[in-house]
């Protein structure tokens, strides 16, 4: 996780790109959207799979390289610089999550920012969620985290660094709840990273990864999760994120307190 060896990565006209967005964000969504497109390939969290096991999985053939697999017990920035060599791609990108060091596992926060800051990478596109349905996400997929006012926390923190960092650095921003809702939003995050738009993205075939295996599944997108901390969370809960969270929910126009309306 170097910055600086990414930097030095020969881009040879393609455009190295990070999606970012924090835990039940739609980043693997939207990572696996852009992945669809024939000039671009996507990785899935290479970073914290390799670091976690020693290794990290994608949909080789899609590639139609046999030679590429053998980079994926290496560090994912040699795979990036030989993609940018040796394939036709004009976008190599990576999804990681956006974690703080107040995270237990995997604090990614001044790793994808430096990479931003210093040109180790072209551009980065941030996806942001609710932090009300973003929560909600996490009970539900993981119960036992109800009540678990720490790791709350540990998102809500993450939550604001984030918005504020793409704000105050006018990084190419989509809202989860517009992408799901009309996903020909991607065509403004395509056109940021000189991509145009493909039908295959608006329905994309998935992709391995380390990510949320449901989005990696690809197929339909639905906008059935949007709202659903209404009927997830109680009514102390949404109003103590919304009161961390206000100036920027403000910002993005998600409306509040709780029980005010659907977006």
């Amino acid at each position: 996780m170097s910055p600086s060896v990414l930097r030095r990565t020969p881009r040879h006209g393609a455009n190295l790109i990070q999606v970012v967005g924090t835990p039940r964000s739609g980043s693997t969504l939207l990572a696996t959207m852009l992945d669809a497109h024939s000039q671009a390939v996507c990785l899935i969290e290479p970073y914290l799979a390799w670091l976690k096991h020693g290794e990290y999985e994608y949909n080789w053939n899609q590639l139609d390289r046999p030679d590429v697999k053998r980079f994926s017990k290496q560090q994912p920035q040699r795979l990036f610089a030989f993609l940018c060599a040796q394939t036709e791609f004009s976008v190599i990108g990576f999804k990681e999550t956006y974690r703080t060091p107040y995270h237990p596992t995997f604090p990614s926060q001044s790793f994808l920012e430096q990479n931003q800051s210093t040109g180790a990478v072209d551009a980065t596109v941030a996806i942001i969620r609710d932090p009300r349905d973003t929560w909600s996400s996490v009970v539900r997929r993981h119960p036992h985290f109800r009540g678990d006012t720490g790791t709350m926390a540990e998102l809500i923190h993450a939550w604001n660094e984030l918005c504020r960092w793409v704000e105050r650095k006018k990084h190419t921003v989509v809202r989860y709840e517009d992408l799901v809702s009309h996903p020909r939003e991607i065509e403004s995050v395509l056109g940021s990273v000189g991509l145009t738009a493909e039908d295959e993205v608006y329905r994309p075939e998935g992709t391995a990864g380390y990510g949320d295996s449901r989005a990696q599944k690809g197929g339909g997108i639905d906008d059935s999760s949007v709202g659903k901390y209404r009927s997830t969370l109680s009514d102390g809960v949404s109003r103590f994120i919304e009161a961390q969270c206000s100036e920027h929910m403000r910002r993005f126009d998600y409306n509040w307190p709780a029980g005010s309306g659907h977006l």
